[in-house]
């Protein structure tokens, strides 16, 4: 198995557990932020779908030419971060444009879940993904198989979040 089919069967494992997780949640408190405050469950699954198609149209610009984020010295904390694995122990505050809408419904989410995926897939079976570099705001530039692993870590983060969701929902 390459790489890329690593990465791949890893983004399809993680799909299929947010899913799972997410479709533990009814309509009515899947649209509800839990006690306390924070993301609905539909948000969380909005947040992760935005950023797979930011990562989907990052991967479209490097295969056209029009970005390649390149090494540098200030990237070397960043980089520390993702090989050790520290973004486990700490939050990591999304950046508006990810941020998901005020009033975001489940089956739309799914929706749009679905369809992102879709996109992702069809764009990296045409990518050099081991040439391919993104920046990342936090981790500097990763590669296309970074970007898959980042996708799936990320999903997983998501699903966990939804755990905790679902928790409080059951103290209140």
């Amino acid at each position: 198995m390459t790489k890329a089919e690593r990465g791949l069967a890893g983004l399809d494992a993680s799909r299929r557990r947010f899913l799972s997780e997410l479709a533990r949640f009814d309509e009515t408190r899947a649209e509800q932020s839990p006690p306390g405050g924070g993301w609905s469950p539909s948000q969380v699954g909005e947040h992760v779908a935005r950023v797979e198609a930011a990562v989907t149209r990052g991967y479209h610009a490097a295969i056209a030419g029009k970005v390649h984020a390149a090494f540098g010295p200030g990237d070397v904390p960043g980089r520390l971060v993702w090989q050790l694995q520290l973004y486990r122990f700490v939050r990591i505050e999304a950046p508006a444009a990810h941020c998901p809408e005020k009033s975001a419904i489940l089956a739309e989410t799914i929706s749009l879940l679905g369809r992102n995926r879709e996109s992702l897939l069809a764009v990296v079976q045409a990518a050099p993904l081991e040439r391919l570099r993104l920046r990342h705001p936090v981790f500097g530039p990763l590669n296309g198989i970074e970007w898959l692993s980042f996708l799936s870590m990320h999903e997983e983060r998501h699903r966990l979040q939804l755990v905790r969701i679902q928790r409080a929902f059951g103290r209140s």
